[in-house]
């Protein structure tokens, strides 16, 4: 991994353990963030960092068609 990643990795990781210290100790929220620190690791280990990152770019854009009918062919409403 080449150092800017991992400072990135770290920078998201250090996110993470800043909310979780705002939870309750029992709150069963804490499986998300410790799910969401394993799939940032093993993104970034797997150097997929930019597959994340172009993802991420998306994140309010509208649903394309195609997205749309995929959804809908899950049974999922969209809208």
């Amino acid at each position: 991994m080449i150092k800017e990643d991992e400072a990135e990795l770290h920078r998201l990781c250090e996110m993470l353990r800043m909310i979780d210290c705002q939870l309750a100790p029992a709150s069963n929220l804490r499986e998300g963030l410790q799910k969401a620190g394993l799939a940032l690791s093993f993104t970034f280990l797997h150097r997929l960092r930019s597959d994340l990152e172009s993802l991420y770019g998306t994140l309010d854009s509208p649903l394309t068609d195609i997205e749309r009918h995929h959804l809908i062919d899950m049974g999922i409403n969209p809208d």
